[in-house]
């Protein structure tokens, strides 16, 4: 403390701390004020020891910042001792029935549950985490899926077909009635359904394509090409690809909307002050059919205002406003609608900017990825001999 208090500027020090206040006040943080007024404290109380040659004012400080440690931690909203969630006796049944090695996915967590382990044997895809694998969330961003939290550390479970199949999610778990028709997943029990199409967890396979090929793929290609072929570094792995995708100009009527749009040279522009609902009957068969819409978003609303979201027939996309600080960057929706039969869009949207470009519409016949499973070769995992590290 008195070599401290010999070597240390002080002036120096009040100067900085008038700085960092005045760049505080630009971010209306509560929390940095405080931090900045615990230093201000600080300041004057070293400086007062400095003075007087006294010490004892170093208990003060001790307690001091002790009691603003505990207030700023009490004030984090944890997950509550007491909370529970009733899908760990779905998962416990589904693995005292099935042996196999496979993966879960589960439609009604929350970000108190996405992280939770309900079993040792439980598999899952998705996790809340700023240090997840790269390379996982880079496909996890570009398979398609729908982005429905916040955060750009929020990997959920999703309806993607190309991604529950890629990723294995061999069961899934839906309590929301209205969106239980896959024409995949059939149910075996109460909000639990099965596909037995996905991939294994281990395979090999003598399908490959090369890297350079994958890379000039478009990214609604790659998210097929992965299901059927293994990539590799060969430049010589050339295979004759040809998209199974079709754009189509869908043939629709409107039966209800309350959206007040307006067209643009690529797109829809639309301001919604409350939020607004469509229905739109598709008037082209798509039994069979997996339909995909995508489009961009060029516009970001004002945190005021809130998140920009739209939902397609259950299916949520979430664009962040302007200056939230976990930026989920999603600038590009998708949807992968497989339903059995797809005769009504029902949209809506929360209140916002909307600025769409680019829109285009997909469809895949079902026969494509009937028998993604059977052009691999399984590696059968013990489940019961896999602990820790070893396979």
């Amino acid at each position: 403390i008195n070599r401290f208090g010999k070597n240390f500027d002080y002036n120096k020090y009040f100067k900085y701390l008038i700085f960092l206040y005045l760049i505080s006040l630009l971010f209306s943080n509560k929390y940095v004020l405080l931090v900045l007024l615990e230093l201000f404290i600080l300041y004057f109380i070293f400086k007062y020891m400095k003075k007087n040659n006294n010490l004892n004012y170093f208990y003060f400080i001790t307690i001091f910042v002790f009691i603003l440690n505990v207030a700023f931690n009490c004030g984090d909203f944890l997950v509550k001792n007491d909370y529970i969630d009733n899908n760990k006796q779905y998962i416990d049944y589904i693995l005292s029935k099935d042996k196999s090695m496979y993966r879960f996915n589960i439609f009604d967590i929350s970000l108190n549950s996405v992280n939770r382990v309900y079993n040792n044997d439980y598999l899952s895809s998705y996790v809340y985490s700023s240090s997840s694998n790269f390379n996982y969330k880079d496909y996890y961003y570009s398979s398609g899926s729908e982005i429905v939290h916040r955060s750009y550390g929020m990997l959920n479970s999703n309806n993607n077909i190309f991604f529950n199949i890629y990723m294995g999610n061999k069961y899934l778990f839906n309590k929301n009635k209205k969106n239980n028709n896959s024409m995949f997943y059939k149910k075996i029990k109460d909000n639990i359904y099965v596909y037995n199409g996905v991939l294994p967890i281990g395979y090999s396979s003598n399908n490959i394509m090369g890297k350079k090929q994958f890379d000039n793929l478009d990214e609604l290609d790659k998210n097929y090409v992965l299901l059927k072929y293994i990539i590799v570094d060969k430049e010589d792995a050339v295979v004759n690809y040809e998209s199974p995708f079709h754009e189509v100009k869908l043939n629709y009527e409107v039966i209800n909307n309350n959206i007040n749009y307006t067209t643009t040279s690529n797109g829809y522009k639309f301001i919604s002050n409350k939020g607004g609902r469509a229905k739109i009957k598709i008037n082209d068969d798509l039994t069979d059919k997996i339909l995909i819409i995508r489009f961009d978003m060029k516009e970001q609303t004002d945190c005021k205002i809130g998140d920009s979201s739209i939902t397609i027939n259950g299916i949520t996309n979430k664009f962040t406003c302007t200056k939230w600080k976990y930026q989920n960057k999603n600038n590009e929706f998708s949807y992968v609608l497989s339903n059995k039969k797809i005769k009504y869009l029902n949209i809506s949207i929360s209140k916002g900017i909307y600025n769409i470009d680019n829109l285009k519409v997909y469809t895949i016949d079902k026969h494509y990825l009937n028998n993604v499973r059977g052009s691999v070769s399984e590696f059968n995992i013990d489940r019961e001999k896999t602990k820790d590290n070893i396979i």
